[in-house]
């Protein structure tokens, strides 16, 4: 893991969060047991935890939110749902910012630090224009 997060950041990403979770290796048998029946319900709710503090989602401004349905409407994953106001499955939600940028009052935004923190971080430090690079053919 050390290994892969170096490299990313060589690479120049900036790397949030990563874990190293047990499965039931594929060489695995009865006779010759390798981590034979894992990931356990024990591992599972490890992930569930370590899931649930990097996922977020962006959240909706009540006071500007004029319950319009856009948000919903440009989802690719159908998490946002409205029933009176404006609801995220946060499991759901790949921050692809469709509901941000189509939002025609303003009332979807990112409140949490770090997804602000790697919005200025991208701003930065990606702001050079780059080129298409294509392989497999000759251009």
């Amino acid at each position: 893991m050390l290994e892969l997060k170096n490299l990313a950041i060589e690479l120049g990403f900036n790397p949030v969060a990563g874990g190293a979770f047990i499965g039931e290796h594929s060489f695995a048998t009865k006779d010759v047991p390798i981590a034979n029946g894992r990931p356990d319900s024990l591992d599972v709710q490890k992930a569930m935890d370590f899931g649930a503090k990097i996922n977020v989602s962006p959240v909706t401004k009540e006071d500007t939110c004029t319950v319009c349905g856009t948000c919903a409407s440009v989802c690719p994953t159908a998490a946002i749902s409205i029933n009176g106001s404006v609801a995220t499955k946060i499991e759901l939600c790949i921050r692809c910012c469709a509901c941000i940028k189509n939002c025609p009052t303003g009332a979807r935004v990112w409140e949490d630090s770090m997804m602000k923190n790697i919005a200025n971080w991208l701003n930065e430090n990606c702001s050079t224009r780059k080129e298409p690079q294509i392989f497999g053919i000759d251009v």
